[in-house]
Protein backbone atom coordinates (compact mmCIF):
# COMPACT_ATOMS: atom_id res chain seq x y z
CA UNK A 1 0.00 0.00 0.00
CA UNK A 2 1.39 3.46 -0.90
CA UNK A 3 2.58 5.60 1.99
CA UNK A 4 -0.25 8.00 2.90
CA UNK A 5 2.06 10.99 3.40
CA UNK A 6 3.82 10.35 0.08
CA UNK A 7 0.46 10.16 -1.69
CA UNK A 8 -0.71 13.36 -0.01
CA UNK A 9 2.51 15.11 -1.02
CA UNK A 10 2.11 13.99 -4.62
CA UNK A 11 -1.49 15.22 -4.70
CA UNK A 12 -0.47 18.54 -3.18
CA UNK A 13 2.34 19.05 -5.71
CA UNK A 14 0.04 18.35 -8.65
CA UNK A 15 -2.57 20.75 -7.25
CA UNK A 16 0.05 23.44 -6.73
CA UNK A 17 1.45 23.07 -10.24
CA UNK A 18 -2.00 23.31 -11.79
CA UNK A 19 -2.79 26.39 -9.70
CA UNK A 20 0.39 28.17 -10.73
CA UNK A 21 0.05 27.32 -14.42
CA UNK A 22 -3.65 27.92 -14.97
CA UNK A 23 -3.21 31.71 -14.94
CA UNK A 24 -0.79 32.15 -17.85
CA UNK A 25 -2.24 29.20 -19.80
CA UNK A 26 -5.75 30.57 -19.35
CA UNK A 27 -4.56 33.99 -20.51
CA UNK A 28 -3.20 32.43 -23.70
CA UNK A 29 -6.51 30.67 -24.35
CA UNK A 30 -8.60 33.78 -23.68
CA UNK A 31 -6.27 35.94 -25.77
CA UNK A 32 -6.53 33.65 -28.78
CA UNK A 33 -10.33 33.72 -28.55
CA UNK A 34 -10.33 37.53 -28.44
CA UNK A 35 -8.00 37.71 -31.44
CA UNK A 36 -10.31 35.43 -33.40
CA UNK A 37 -13.32 37.60 -32.51
CA UNK A 38 -11.63 40.92 -33.16
CA UNK A 39 -12.19 42.65 -36.47
CA UNK A 40 -9.62 45.36 -35.83
CA UNK A 41 -6.09 44.49 -37.05
CA UNK A 42 -4.46 46.92 -34.61
CA UNK A 43 -6.43 45.50 -31.70
CA UNK A 44 -5.64 41.95 -32.77
CA UNK A 45 -1.93 42.76 -32.91
CA UNK A 46 -2.03 44.15 -29.38
CA UNK A 47 -3.84 41.05 -28.15
CA UNK A 48 -1.32 38.78 -29.84
CA UNK A 49 1.46 40.58 -27.98
CA UNK A 50 -0.36 39.81 -24.72
CA UNK A 51 -0.78 36.18 -25.78
CA UNK A 52 2.94 35.96 -26.50
CA UNK A 53 3.80 37.40 -23.06
CA UNK A 54 1.52 34.88 -21.35
CA UNK A 55 2.98 32.01 -23.38
CA UNK A 56 6.52 33.04 -22.42
CA UNK A 57 5.46 33.20 -18.77
CA UNK A 58 3.89 29.75 -18.92
CA UNK A 59 6.98 28.33 -20.63
CA UNK A 60 9.24 29.83 -17.99
CA UNK A 61 7.18 28.40 -15.15
CA UNK A 62 7.11 24.97 -16.76
CA UNK A 63 10.89 25.01 -17.15
CA UNK A 64 11.30 26.01 -13.51
CA UNK A 65 8.85 23.43 -12.22
CA UNK A 66 10.52 20.68 -14.24
CA UNK A 67 13.84 21.56 -12.61
CA UNK A 68 12.55 22.21 -9.09
CA UNK A 69 9.88 19.52 -8.79
CA UNK A 70 10.96 16.95 -11.37
CA UNK A 71 14.14 15.48 -12.73
CA UNK A 72 16.14 18.69 -12.51
CA UNK A 73 15.76 19.51 -16.19
CA UNK A 74 17.80 16.49 -17.27
CA UNK A 75 21.05 18.00 -15.97
CA UNK A 76 23.56 16.50 -13.55
CA UNK A 77 24.73 19.96 -12.47
CA UNK A 78 23.61 23.56 -12.84
CA UNK A 79 25.93 26.40 -13.78
CA UNK A 80 25.52 29.77 -12.12
CA UNK A 81 24.30 31.40 -15.33
CA UNK A 82 21.65 28.70 -15.79
CA UNK A 83 20.36 29.08 -12.24
CA UNK A 84 20.06 32.84 -12.71
CA UNK A 85 18.29 32.41 -16.03
CA UNK A 86 15.83 29.86 -14.69
CA UNK A 87 14.93 32.00 -11.68
CA UNK A 88 14.35 35.00 -13.93
CA UNK A 89 12.14 33.06 -16.34
CA UNK A 90 10.28 30.94 -13.83
CA UNK A 91 9.79 33.04 -10.70
CA UNK A 92 10.45 36.72 -11.39
CA UNK A 93 7.52 39.12 -11.86
CA UNK A 94 7.16 42.86 -12.34
CA UNK A 95 7.39 43.31 -8.58
CA UNK A 96 9.73 40.47 -7.68
CA UNK A 97 13.29 40.00 -8.93
CA UNK A 98 15.94 37.35 -8.31
CA UNK A 99 19.72 37.66 -8.22
CA UNK A 100 22.44 35.17 -7.39
CA UNK A 101 25.35 35.77 -5.04
CA UNK A 102 28.42 34.04 -3.65
CA UNK A 103 30.09 31.46 -5.86
CA UNK A 104 26.79 31.10 -7.69
CA UNK A 105 27.39 34.55 -9.22
CA UNK A 106 30.19 32.97 -11.27
CA UNK A 107 28.53 31.93 -14.55
CA UNK A 108 30.71 28.81 -14.67
CA UNK A 109 30.18 27.73 -11.07
CA UNK A 110 28.73 24.21 -11.02
CA UNK A 111 26.07 23.33 -8.47
CA UNK A 112 25.18 19.67 -8.12
CA UNK A 113 21.66 18.61 -9.07
CA UNK A 114 20.90 17.74 -5.43
CA UNK A 115 21.94 21.21 -4.26
CA UNK A 116 20.34 22.96 -7.21
CA UNK A 117 16.97 21.48 -6.30
CA UNK A 118 17.40 22.77 -2.76
CA UNK A 119 18.32 26.21 -4.10
CA UNK A 120 15.21 26.29 -6.30
CA UNK A 121 13.04 25.35 -3.33
CA UNK A 122 14.64 28.01 -1.14
CA UNK A 123 14.20 30.63 -3.86
CA UNK A 124 10.52 29.80 -4.27
CA UNK A 125 9.96 29.95 -0.50
CA UNK A 126 11.80 33.27 -0.25
CA UNK A 127 9.80 34.77 -3.11
CA UNK A 128 6.58 33.91 -1.32
CA UNK A 129 7.88 35.73 1.75
CA UNK A 130 7.48 39.03 -0.14
CA UNK A 131 3.73 39.72 -0.58
CA UNK A 132 4.46 43.24 -1.87
CA UNK A 133 7.45 42.30 -3.98
CA UNK A 134 11.14 42.99 -3.56
CA UNK A 135 14.43 41.26 -4.24
CA UNK A 136 15.43 37.69 -3.53
CA UNK A 137 19.16 36.99 -3.34
CA UNK A 138 20.00 33.33 -3.84
CA UNK A 139 23.31 32.33 -2.29
CA UNK A 140 25.51 29.29 -2.81
CA UNK A 141 29.22 28.81 -2.19
CA UNK A 142 31.90 27.59 0.16
CA UNK A 143 32.68 23.91 0.53
CA UNK A 144 32.19 22.26 -2.86
CA UNK A 145 30.87 19.05 -1.28
CA UNK A 146 28.52 20.85 1.11
CA UNK A 147 28.09 24.48 0.02
CA UNK A 148 26.21 27.12 1.93
CA UNK A 149 22.68 27.32 0.49
CA UNK A 150 20.34 30.21 1.31
CA UNK A 151 17.83 32.67 -0.13
CA UNK A 152 17.36 36.15 1.34
CA UNK A 153 14.12 38.00 0.61
CA UNK A 154 14.16 41.76 1.10
CA UNK A 155 11.07 43.90 0.76
CA UNK A 156 8.19 45.64 2.51
CA UNK A 157 6.28 43.47 4.96
CA UNK A 158 8.44 40.42 4.48
CA UNK A 159 6.90 37.45 6.26
CA UNK A 160 6.96 33.73 6.84
CA UNK A 161 3.46 32.73 5.77
CA UNK A 162 1.23 30.62 8.01
CA UNK A 163 1.35 27.60 5.71
CA UNK A 164 5.15 27.87 5.64
CA UNK A 165 5.31 27.94 9.42
CA UNK A 166 3.04 24.91 9.53
CA UNK A 167 5.18 23.00 7.02
CA UNK A 168 8.34 23.77 8.97
CA UNK A 169 6.58 22.56 12.12
CA UNK A 170 5.78 19.21 10.51
CA UNK A 171 2.17 19.67 9.37
CA UNK A 172 0.66 17.36 6.75
CA UNK A 173 1.26 18.38 3.10
CA UNK A 174 -1.24 20.76 1.51
CA UNK A 175 -1.19 22.45 -1.93
CA UNK A 176 -0.11 25.95 -0.90
CA UNK A 177 2.96 24.57 0.84
CA UNK A 178 3.59 21.57 -1.44
CA UNK A 179 6.94 22.97 -2.60
CA UNK A 180 8.03 23.40 1.02
CA UNK A 181 7.17 19.82 1.93
CA UNK A 182 9.17 18.63 -1.07
CA UNK A 183 12.02 20.91 -0.04
CA UNK A 184 11.95 19.50 3.49
CA UNK A 185 11.94 15.94 2.15
CA UNK A 186 14.92 16.60 -0.11
CA UNK A 187 16.79 18.44 2.63
CA UNK A 188 16.33 15.48 4.98
CA UNK A 189 17.69 13.13 2.31
CA UNK A 190 20.73 15.39 2.01
CA UNK A 191 21.19 15.47 5.82
CA UNK A 192 20.25 19.14 5.94
CA UNK A 193 17.66 21.14 7.85
CA UNK A 194 15.51 23.95 6.47
CA UNK A 195 15.08 27.06 8.61
CA UNK A 196 13.48 30.46 8.12
CA UNK A 197 13.61 33.70 10.05
CA UNK A 198 12.10 37.12 9.41
CA UNK A 199 12.17 40.64 10.87
CA UNK A 200 9.46 42.29 8.76
CA UNK A 201 11.84 43.65 6.14
CA UNK A 202 13.98 40.60 5.44
CA UNK A 203 13.27 36.88 5.42
CA UNK A 204 16.13 34.39 5.27
CA UNK A 205 15.67 30.77 4.25
CA UNK A 206 18.55 28.33 4.75
CA UNK A 207 19.39 24.71 4.10
CA UNK A 208 22.04 24.05 6.76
Amino acid sequence: MPDANATKLLESIVARLCHDLIGPVGAVHNGVELVEESGDPAEAEEMMAMVKDSAVQAWGRLAFFRAAFGSGGGQDAWAGRDVQDLLARGLATKRLSFVVSGALADPEYALSLENARLVFGLAMAAGESLPRGGIVTVIAGGDADRPTLAAMAEGERAEIRDEAEAALAGAAPEPRAAHLHLLLTRAKAADRQISAECDGQKAIWKAA
